[in-house]
């Protein structure tokens, strides 16, 4: 057997490996959420309207939980709602009195079409985007990456209209990794402008993300957690170090050389369940250390630090 042969079967036998722990974490977290799947938009695509769909957990005893819209990863080429890994990071916010919304959302290869406040807006992103000094790739600032900011929208409005019924809260918490880490941010950022933003962001928290429109970036929008491995050759991290830079304390960078790409964990064997504790901490003190007033007038949130 050759050596890249062995790499191979070692890849796969870890691979394997961690499927088995998920699946072991599932069955103890199952007990404790519900999980429903429904259709919360069609969206315009070349070949006509495309349902798009959400998986949403709930924990099984009390109700106004704020809810984490958790974005899959792949490149806007690739990924799916329904791999297990979702399925394990839901369960263990769910743990702590969190429900979690994990949406699909248009890839490039269904071939979306942008609505049209999102096609004006994208003249300036883009004029923005190759304006500053250390850009982000093509694919990570066009209409691949636009099309997710309007599902996110529409997601929220289905989370506005459905929510209550569900027993959902009225605050949000943006959340994802790599091509999910920058839409989270997208929509963070993006939405205000296309004034959709019926809830109160309380955070965003991603890992192996990037925001590549800086001056769209306003101060005042939510405390942000951001996890990047500084070698990361997939998403550079210099749109993050600019975000931090520009809104200062508002985002917490940690940058650690053992953070593979993608990943919540600061190490390939760190639990996820101890990930995803570090993630509600760091959203449970942006909740107090933060207030949120709506201004009527600008038709827009800000969040107001309390020192």
């Amino acid at each position: 057997m050759g050596a890249a042969q062995r790499n191979i079967s070692a890849e796969k036998l870890a691979y394997l490996k961690r499927m088995k722990a998920f699946q072991r974490e599932l069955e103890a977290l199952q007990p404790l959420f519900e999980v429903e799947t429904a259709i919360y938009a069609e969206q315009p695509c070349v070949t006509g309207p495309l349902p798009i769909a959400v998986d949403l957990y709930r924990p099984k005893t009390g109700r106004d939980w704020p809810v984490v819209i958790w974005l899959h990863a792949g490149g806007f080429i690739a990924g799916s709602r329904e791999k297990k890994l979702h399925s394990v990071i839901a369960g263990h916010f769910v743990r702590h009195g969190y429900a979690v919304a994990v949406p699909d959302y248009r890839l490039h290869r269904q071939r979306p079409l942008l609505k049209k406040p999102m096609r004006r807006l994208m003249r300036d992103l883009v004029a923005e985007a190759a304006a500053t000094e250390d850009p982000m790739q093509r694919i990570f600032q066009r209409d691949r990456a636009l099309a997710v900011v309007e599902d996110c929208g529409a997601l929220l409005r289905w989370l506005e209209k459905e929510g209550p019924s569900r027993g959902l809260g009225k605050e949000i918490i943006w959340a994802g990794s790599s091509a999910g880490a920058i839409s989270a941010l997208n929509a963070l950022y993006l939405l205000p402008q296309l004034r959709i933003e019926p809830f109160t962001v309380r955070s965003a928290m991603i890992s192996s993300g990037g925001f590549a429109y800086g001056r769209f970036a306003k101060p005042g929008t939510a405390p942000v957690l951001a996890l990047h491995g500084p070698e990361d050759s997939r998403v550079p991290i210099g749109s993050i170090r600019a975000l931090k830079a520009r809104l200062g304390d508002e985002i917490t960078l940690i940058e650690s050389d053992t953070l593979l790409h993608g990943e919540i964990g600061f190490t390939p064997d760190e639990a996820l369940g101890v990930a995803v504790d570090r993630l509600v901490t760091f959203d449970q003190a942006a909740a107090k250390q933060f207030s949120f007033t709506r201004v009527p007038e600008a038709g827009v949130t800000k969040n107001t630090r309390q020192d």
